[in-house]
């Protein structure tokens, strides 16, 4: 409907049109709003459905996945912060001859940061 309102679009061409379209618009966001939400799944949680969650295997298992994602992180910038030089080299070479060198270096180190974060989650 909002789409339909700025680009003054008609909605439909005909009183039944208009209803049809009406009523499809509320099924959709009706079905959006009594959707459940996402949970995460088990193994995810820091615990195994073999232990139970409050047993000293589960709390190890637990401190052992936080300090794999703080390893993880930790991989992560170095890529943050070359990206960070890359797009300070590549805004001091704007207009220059190194222009095109500047924003390879840069394109390949988004490419660096969004590999780490695809391989964090």
């Amino acid at each position: 409907m909002g789409g339909i309102l700025v680009v003054r679009d008609a909605i439909g061409i005909g009183g039944l049109a208009i209803v049809g379209r009406v009523i499809a618009f509320g099924l959709v966001v009706g079905g959006a709003a009594f959707m459940p939400p996402q949970s995460e799944p088990a193994g995810r949680q820091g615990t195994s459905p073999a232990f139970p969650v409050g047993s000293h295997r589960a709390q190890k298992l637990g401190r052992d996945d936080r300090e794999r994602t703080r390893q993880r992180l930790l991989r992560l910038e170095a890529p943050l912060e070359e990206q960070d030089r890359s797009r300070d080299r590549y805004d001091a070479a704007i207009g220059t001859l190194t222009e095109l060198g500047a924003y390879a270096g840069l394109r390949a180190a988004g490419e660096q940061v969004t590999a780490r974060g695809a391989w964090l989650n």
